[in-house]
This record gives C-alpha cells, sequence and structure tokens, in this order.
C-alpha cells in the first residue's frame, strides 16, 4: 500500500510505549511524548462529532483545545490518550462491578 496523500504521510503512529511517533523522511519512526493533533485527528481517535468535543470540553468532561492559532485549534496527544483511558477504565469498573454496585448501591429487599 503506498502513501499518496499529504495527510496520511505526516500521521500520528502510536508506538507499543504509548508515545506519538512521527514517519521521518527515511521511513523511520521518530518518538514524541506528546504532540499537537489537530480536530480532524481527534474526531478520528475518539469517535465523536467535532460539535460533541466541543460541547463536552465546554462541560469540562473532555480536555480543552489549545488555541494554536486565530482559527486553529489543537490537542495535546497526551490529554487525549488519558481521557480515552479513563473511559476504557470506567468500561472495566463497570463490568466488574458487583449487581448491586451497578444499581447503583441498591440491593433487592
Amino acid at each position: 500500500m503506498s502513501v499518496t496523500s499529504r495527510s496520511a504521510a505526516t500521521a500520528v503512529h502510536p508506538t507499543p510505549q504509548g508515545q506519538a511517533a512521527i514517519p521521518t523522511s527515511d521511513g523511520a519512526l521518530l518518538a514524541m511524548r506528546r504532540v499537537l493533533l489537530r480536530t480532524r485527528a481527534v474526531v478520528q481517535c475518539v469517535g465523536l462529532s467535532r460539535s460533541q468535543i466541543y460541547s463536552l470540553a465546554s462541560e469540562g468532561k473532555f480536555p480543552r483545545p489549545i488555541k494554536h492559532a486565530s482559527n486553529l485549534s489543537c490537542w495535546a496527544s497526551d490529554e487525549i490518550q488519558a481521557w480515552i483511558d479513563a473511559r476504557v477504565a470506567e468500561r472495566d469498573a463497570a463490568l466488574t462491578a458487583t449487581p448491586s454496585e451497578r444499581q447503583g448501591g441498591r440491593g433487592h429487599d
């Protein structure tokens, strides 16, 4: 498979250590601890729409964007990864909860 678009050629790739990596001109991956992600990349990463992302951010339920230019917002990749990890942890906690914990602590008396 060949890379034909500029956006695909400059895509951010995850590494096994959870760091971000960007491809260099020789095809190697340059590891980075934190990169700024544009809105389109965040939409693809989290599966939410642009408007849902901004709404959740304004409610304090999603990382706030970083104004990179007057009309350009970006997000820190580590903050997005932490938000995803928290959703996975919430899911896993719900799966391991006892039936009474799933019902808000109420038992069947």
